[in-house]
């Protein structure tokens, strides 16, 4: 199953889409690994690769672009 990345945190495993491809976490992961940071540190995050999303994914589940936390509205 795949979900929108969201600050997943935990031993999953979790699927996650995000930026139109999909990642599955290969250990523990905490909510501040964003698959978005994969390019610049892969060594240090848990998230892989595997594919691009499905036309079916792109188009049911939410697409994330950013790994910032969301702001709390005040």
């Amino acid at each position: 199953m795949v979900e929108a990345w969201s600050s997943q945190s935990g031993r999953g495993p979790f699927n996650v889409k995000f930026d139109g491809s999909v990642y599955r976490n290969h250990w523990r992961v905490k909510s501040s690994h964003g698959p978005g940071h994969v390019a610049s540190a892969p060594e240090g995050n848990p998230w892989r690769f595997p594919r691009e999303a499905t036309t079916d994914e792109m188009n049911t589940i939410g697409n994330p672009t950013s790994c910032a936390p969301e702001k709390s509205p005040d």
